[in-house]
């Protein structure tokens, strides 16, 4: 929060060199505000390293002091999703007390003392054809090393989950996104897919995988909710195609998972928009009712009004008249006066 703000009194800055102040800070009611123009470049918030997607192309990567409060599966899946993060000549640089990284297949050390390590672009673990086992000959389809990095990378960066689940029942793929949004790691390839928790959650995959297997045929499961935390639901479309052999029988289902919460917000605000729409407009209906009955009312209120001021000018002709033969009678009443007299 106090990054954020930017904004720091006098003994926090008090490490800080005079000429550096003087270029990067403003002095204002007592405090030291940070160059306005340079705080913009500088993005804070919270990350959860386990449950959140990685923030993908860094650089320079500061985890301190992290990984030593991490149980070792926990570390399983927090590596691969730091190994993804960075950028493909990126460093990491963690804290003197953690050393999980001196054997590691992802990361080589640069400067062990100070323990900076740079990315190793990752070889395929398990090659996507050399997954696939025939039942017949049980021969293992060999592919080379170039090839299966180059279809890995292919399958990281086509922007959606990936999962493959042989024959037998056994993870034999799992691509870095599905790594990240399933928690699939490094220890779970060559498991059985049953055991991990993606196999019932968000819905039961192990009936839709039997079915393909089944009939060859693929399975699409449409808006299921999957929960990553307590506070953020995502909405995925699951399709389950076969990957079949020359024979025609399927050695394998590929799972894809398409995200597609944004959609479903924005439908959910479509369709928000559009009630309060249409109760806009009951609205306006209603007020354009009430405004014509209104105009009704005028209108009987101005012919009544145009009916007595007719009514009053019949009135004032009928007075003006009986004025007249008063005035008549009264010359008559003179006239005879004077002839009395």
């Amino acid at each position: 929060k106090v990054a954020r703000q930017a904004t720091y009194s006098p003994r926090d800055v008090e490490g800080v060199p005079a000429t550096l102040l003087d270029r990067y800070f403003e002095r204002t009611n007592n405090h030291y505000l940070f160059e306005r123009e340079l705080r913009k470049c500088v993005i804070f918030g919270r990350h959860n390293i386990v449950h959140d997607a990685p923030i993908s192309r860094i650089d320079l990567l500061l985890c301190r002091n992290l990984l030593i409060y991490l149980e070792a599966e926990t570390q399983g899946i927090v590596l691969p999703r730091l190994h993804y993060a960075l950028n493909r000549d990126g460093y990491l640089f963690l804290g003197k007390a953690e050393t999980q990284l001196a054997r590691s297949a992802l990361f080589r050390a640069i400067e062990m003392k100070h323990r900076i390590f740079a990315k190793v672009p990752q070889e395929w673990r398990r090659p996507l054809a050399g997954a696939f086992i025939s039942s017949r000959t049980g021969t293992r389809v060999e592919q080379s090393l170039a090839d299966g990095q180059l279809l890995q990378a292919v399958a990281n960066e086509i922007g959606m989950a990936l999962l493959v689940v042989d024959d037998n029942g056994l993870v034999s793929f799992a691509n870095m996104p599905a790594r990240h949004l399933l928690g699939v790691g490094e220890i779970d390839l060559g498991r059985p897919f049953q055991d991990l928790p993606i196999s019932y959650r968000p819905i039961e995959l192990r009936g839709p995988i039997d079915e393909v297997f089944r009939n060859r045929r693929g399975v699409r499961l449409d808006d299921q909710e999957y929960r990553l935390n307590q506070n953020e639901v995502m909405r995925l479309t699951i399709d389950l195609l076969p990957l079949q052999r020359a024979d025609g029988s399927v050695s394998a289902v590929l799972l894809t998972f398409h995200d597609h919460t944004r959609l479903h917000e924005l439908q959910r605000e479509l369709e928000a928009a559009q009630e309060n729409l249409e109760h806009s407009i009951e609205e306006l209906q209603s007020a354009n009712e009430e405004l014509e009955t209104t105009n009704e009312e005028l209108q009987s209120t101005n012919e009544e009004l145009e009916t007595t001021n007719e009514e009053l000018q019949s009135t004032n002709e009928e007075l003006e008249t009986l004025n007249e033969e008063a005035r008549s009678s009264n010359d008559e009443m003179e006239s005879v006066n004077e002839e009395l007299r």
